[in-house]
């Protein structure tokens, strides 16, 4: 009988965002399930940190409280009665206080925006939803890392969006992410560490823009390249010039097609924790009405719900306000206070591609 997997080497590095990659049937479940002890090697070893993993019973609990998996489909995950309960059972299972439990649960369903859900009955819960509560039942244990399966099959762009913003969340607070997946246009320009899978071996393992530039190991792997990628890639070979670093978003592509230079479009940030925003004092403050707004981040919608407050552009938040700012439009973007980096980071990396954006922050 055939392996499932065979020869695999793999590593979630701490605090990395990692991709394991590959077309449907590759392996990537099976290697999941050996990272939380669910599934035991025939030979080799798996370590947690620098100890070979042990399958009894105190060290998989130890691990299990430190790993958290979210598998593809929620329906094999959630079996409590209601939200709450199925977001509680893993904490009283660890021999928390129900008071500790009760505060996870409520950080965690927060996070995925199912706080107004917690007494619901899972069976009235959409797909949608479901998916959000078994995220909310990985995370209220606050996993060092959390390995999502196949994240976003089955999502609406708006919800993967929305998932993907709190993946970028938790790694900014240094959780290793680790995503199973074959989304190629979903993973590009997220990916630090990319890992591919083919027909149960270990293909690749490096970065995204190395892999996809060889063709025929994309070809040969069931996948394809990222959109963003061949279209630069494209444009590379009919100008007859060497490929140069890739862009990874369409804002970037668009500025390396047609660098602006210095642009006079600011993109106002103000930094919230989901405390209400007086939206006559942000515009005051802003030196102008009707701005265009954007949300990015769980707290930042949850802010702009209760506020009631006008947004324009309630997912992909900073790409809209950095295409604002390329044809000389002032933006405002509301946005986590952990997640206000990932702004300054997306303009800054707009200088290599010739356009520079002016970025300010409010403060009230």
């Amino acid at each position: 009988m055939d392996n499932a997997i065979d020869s695999v080497d793999f590593t979630a590095a701490r605090g990395r965002r990692t991709v394991i990659l590959g077309e449907n049937g590759c392996g990537k479940s099976t290697l999941i399930y050996h990272l939380n002890g669910v599934y035991r090697p025939f030979s080799g070893t798996v370590f947690y940190g620098d100890r070979p993993m042990s399958y009894d019973k105190e060290f998989l609990s130890e691990l299990r409280s430190e790993v958290s998996v979210v598998l593809q489909n929620p329906d094999d995950q959630i079996f409590s009665s209601t939200v709450e309960e199925d977001v509680a059972f893993g904490l009283l299972n660890q021999g928390l206080s129900r008071e500790e439990a009760g505060e996870r649960i409520s950080r965690s369903l927060e996070l995925v925006g199912m706080s107004e859900h917690a007494e619901v009955p899972v069976q009235r819960l959409s797909y949608g939803q479901k998916k959000r509560v078994s995220l909310a039942g990985a995370l209220a244990s606050f996993p060092e890392i959390l390995i999502l399966d196949e994240p976003t099959a089955g999502l609406d762009p708006q919800i993967s969006r929305e998932l993907m913003e709190i993946a970028n969340s938790l790694s900014r607070e240094g959780v290793s992410v680790v995503i199973s997946t074959h989304d190629v246009n979903l993973i590009y320009p997220w990916a630090e560490n990319l890992y591919v899978m083919r027909n149960g071996r270990m293909v690749f393992s490096g970065g995204p823009d190395e892999f996809f530039s060889d063709r025929r190991s994309v070809y040969l792997s069931g996948l394809e390249r990222p959109s963003i990628f061949d279209i630069n890639h494209n444009i590379d070979r009919l100008k007859g010039r060497a490929p140069a670093a890739y862009p990874k978003t369409m804002s970037q592509m668009v500025s390396g097609l047609f660098p602006s230079g210095p642009s006079t479009g600011t993109i106002f940030i103000y930094r919230t924790e989901g405390e209400a925003i007086d939206q006559d004092a942000i515009e005051e403050a802003v030196g102008k009405k009707g701005i265009p707004t954007a949300a990015y981040g769980s707290s930042a919608r949850r802010s702009v719900t209760e506020s009631k407050l006008r947004v324009d552009f309630y997912f992909n938040g900073i790409e809209c306000c950095i295409r604002e700012a390329m044809v000389n439009h002032d933006s405002l973007i509301i946005v986590d206070r952990g997640l206000m980096e990932y702004v300054t980071e997306a303009v800054e990396a707009l200088r290599n591609y010739g356009t520079q954006i002016i970025v300010r922050e409010l403060v009230l």
